[in-house]
C-alpha cells in the first residue's frame, strides 16, 4: 500500500506498508490511520512515518471499528480499545473465539456502550468503557458446522448446529438455543433473516420458517436436479461488503469486492464512501473469468455467511420470496416459495440442471434464459 500524488502518479512514500489484509482505513487530512495484518497506526501523509511510538499492541489484525474518538479492534483471537493516541482503554485485552485462526463474523455497536461479537466460536456482548464482558457465559458454537447470523437495529438472530439463538441490544444474559431445525445437511444452509412474522432460514434444499421462540411454522425440502453429478464449491466470499479481505482471490468476488474509505471532518465527525475495487471493464473481465471457472458472479448479501456455494446458480432470494431449484415429477423446476408462510406459488419448468435466470429485485420479475429465448415471469 502507498499514497500517490494525484497530478503525476508517483508515490509519496519511500517504503509501502506489505501486508497480507488490510482492515480499516480512516482519513484524517494530514494523516492517515491503516490497520493491516502486520500492525495498526496512523501514517503521515506527507512522508509516509509512523505518528504513534508504537502500533497498537497485537498481531495479525483482523477488524477494527471506530467508536466515539476512539477504535476497538481485534488482533488474533482478542479485543481491545485504543484511544487517538494508541494507548490500551482497557486493562486487558478480552478474549473472543479459541485460537487465532477462528472466524470472526461480526463486531458492531449494540446499544448504549456495548459492542456485540460473533465468532466461529464464541458470541457475547462487551461494555466498551470498562471492557468487561456483560453475559456471564459466551454463547458457544460448534465452528465444525455452519454459523449464519442477521442483524436489526436491535435485534440479532444466529443459526449454528441446528439451533437458533435471539437477542436483543439490551440482553442481560446469554441467550439459551431455542427449538431444533431437522435438515439433513445443515451446511447446506446459507442465510437466516428476521421479519415481523419471525424468522426465515433457507439452504440450497431447505426452507423453513420459525417464530421468535423457535417453534417450526413451516418447513419444505427439496430435491436437487441432477445432484449425483453435482459440485459444490467452498466460498468465504467477502462477509460484510468492505476492505480487501483475505478470501477476494477469486475472480467471482474480485468483480463485485468493493473498498470503503472512512475519514473525519474538521469536527472529527465519522463519514463513510464505498466505492468498487476494480473499474467497470476489470469487473467485466473478472466475471468472465469466473464464468470460465464455472463460479457464478453473485454478491451475497452482507448478511449472509454461508460456507458453500453451488457451481450453478440454482438458489436466489428476494426479500418475500426464495427461487429453489428442484427435481420435479416432470423433470427440473425453479420453484418460487413466500417466506411468510412457506407456500409455493409458481413452479417454472427448467431445460436442464443448469439454471440461468436474474430476479429484478424492484418487481420480483423472474428472467429466466431457455436456450436462445429469454422467458420474462411476472410477480
Amino acid at each position: 500500500m502507498n499514497v500517490l500524488n494525484l497530478n503525476n502518479g508517483e508515490k509519496l512514500w519511500d517504503k509501502d506498508i506489505v501486508t497480507k489484509r488490510i482492515s480499516y482505513l480512516e482519513d484524517h487530512g494530514d494523516k492517515l490511520l491503516v490497520a493491516h495484518t502486520n500492525g495498526f497506526n496512523f501514517y503521515s501523509y506527507a512522508d509516509g512515518k509512523k505518528v504513534w511510538k508504537k502500533d497498537a499492541k497485537g498481531k495479525n489484525i483482523k477488524q477494527v471499528i471506530p467508536v466515539e474518538h476512539d477504535y476497538l479492534y481485534i488482533a488474533d483471537n482478542e479485543m481491545n480499545l485504543v484511544d487517538e493516541e494508541g494507548q490500551n482503554k482497557w486493562k486487558k485485552f478480552v478474549e473472543i473465539a479459541d485460537d487465532a485462526e477462528d472466524e470472526v463474523f461480526y463486531l458492531g455497536k449494540a446499544g448504549d456502550n456495548r459492542v456485540f461479537y460473533l465468532t466461529s466460536t464464541y458470541g457475547n456482548m462487551v461494555n466498551y468503557v470498562s471492557g468487561k464482558k456483560i453475559w456471564k457465559k459466551n454463547v458457544k458454537f460448534d465452528k465444525k458446522r455452519p454459523l449464519v447470523y442477521a442483524t436489526t437495529e436491535d435485534k440479532f438472530v444466529v443459526y449454528n448446529n441446528k439451533r437458533v439463538y435471539t437477542f436483543n441490544n439490551s440482553s442481560k444474559e446469554d441467550p439459551k438455543p431455542k427449538g431444533k431445525v431437522e435438515v439433513e445437511n445443515d451446511k447446506m444452509i446459507k442465510s437466516i433473516e428476521t421479519q415481523d412474522w419471525g424468522i426465515c432460514i433457507v439452504g440450497e434444499n431447505d426452507v423453513i420458517g420459525l417464530d421468535y421462540e423457535g417453534n417450526e411454522l413451516y418447513h419444505t425440502t427439496y430435491k436437487e436436479p441432477g445432484e449425483a453429478g453435482r459440485r459444490l464449491m467452498k466460498s468465504a466470499g467477502i462477509v460484510g461488503g468492505v476492505m480487501l479481505g483475505v478470501s477476494q482471490g477469486a475472480n467471482s468476488s474480485l468483480s463485485t469486492a468493493t473498498v470503503t474509505m472512512t475519514y473525519r471532518d474538521s469536527k472529527g465527525q465519522l463519514h463513510s464512501e464505498t466505492n468498487a475495487l476494480l473499474s467497470d471493464s476489470a469487473q467485466r473481465r473478472a466475471s468472465q473469468k469466473a464464468d470460465t471457472y464455472g463460479e457464478m458472479g453473485d454478491a451475497l448479501e452482507k448478511n449472509f455467511t454461508a460456507n458453500v456455494r453451488n457451481r450453478f446458480n440454482a438458489m436466489k432470494q428476494s426479500l418475500d420470496y426464495v427461487f429453489v431449484a428442484n427435481r420435479g415429477k416432470q423433470g427440473p423446476e425453479l420453484v418460487k416459495v413466500r417466506k411468510k408462510d412457506g407456500e409455493e406459488v409458481v413452479r417454472v419448468p427448467l431445460d436442464g440442471n443448469k439454471p440461468l435466470y436474474e430476479i429484478d429485485p424492484i418487481s420480483e420479475n423472474l428472467y429466466y434464459a431457455s436456450g436462445n429465448v429469454l422467458k420474462i415471469y411476472t410477480k
